[in-house]
């Protein structure tokens, strides 16, 4: 069986960011209802993967928490993917305004 590289797309409808804060763009347990940043999507498409899973359907924020605070769970594991990219250097909102 043949993988696609089919472009990520985020959960339809109301999503929360579980993920470490990222400075001017989502903080911890950022809900978006319309339109999820496209610095956002495309640090989750091509950067850094992990972010991927700390974009949840709102509806789920309770479990995926709470999984992200249990080690062993792919979700802590993940986070802390997330966490270790953000203190290497990734961009923030504003650098990438050129401010």
């Amino acid at each position: 069986m043949s993988k696609t590289n089919k472009p990520w797309e985020p959960p339809k409808g109301p999503v929360t960011y579980i993920g470490p804060s990222i400075e001017g763009l989502a903080p911890h347990m950022t809900t978006f209802t319309g339109k999820i940043p496209e610095l956002l999507l495309e640090l989750a498409q091509e950067r850094c993967k992990a972010l991927r899973q700390m974009i949840v359907p709102a509806a789920r924020i309770a479990e995926k928490v709470q999984a992200t605070r249990k080690e062993g769970t792919a979700e802590f594991t993940l986070y802390n993917k997330v966490k270790e990219f953000l203190q290497l250097g990734a961009p923030s909102a504003t650098e990438t305004k050129g401010e």
